[in-house]
């Protein structure tokens, strides 16, 4: 395997990939696919706006539901932009070669 640098072309078809489907796990009923999410980054570069724009509109496609055990509803309405955020950003870092040193 070879150590290729990408151009920002072939960044972009990585990254599509990558977020070519933004899923959500329990802040629905069941696991769905934040759809409008998906169709506002289409064609959009990867930037931190309009990632935080897209977890924005990721938010509004959730109807989680409270849990005593886990968490609130307001709590996980609350956290999920953050969440959507980070995820969409390490896809970008990932598909530009940058290296994701968790600490």
């Amino acid at each position: 395997m070879t150590n290729k640098k990408l151009s920002r072309r072939d960044a972009m078809k990585i990254l599509g990939a990558a977020v070519g489907s933004a899923a959500l796990g329990p802040v629905a009923p069941r696991s769905f696919r934040a759809q409008e999410a998906e169709r506002f980054l289409e064609g959009r570069a990867p930037s931190e706006e309009n990632i935080r724009q897209a977890a924005g509109i990721a938010r509004g496609e959730t109807d989680p539901r409270g849990n005593v055990l886990r968490a609130s509803r307001n709590y996980r309405l609350a956290t999920i932009p953050a969440i959507v955020e980070n995820a969409l950003s390490n896809a970008v870092q990932r598909a530009l070669g940058v290296v994701i040193i968790a600490g």
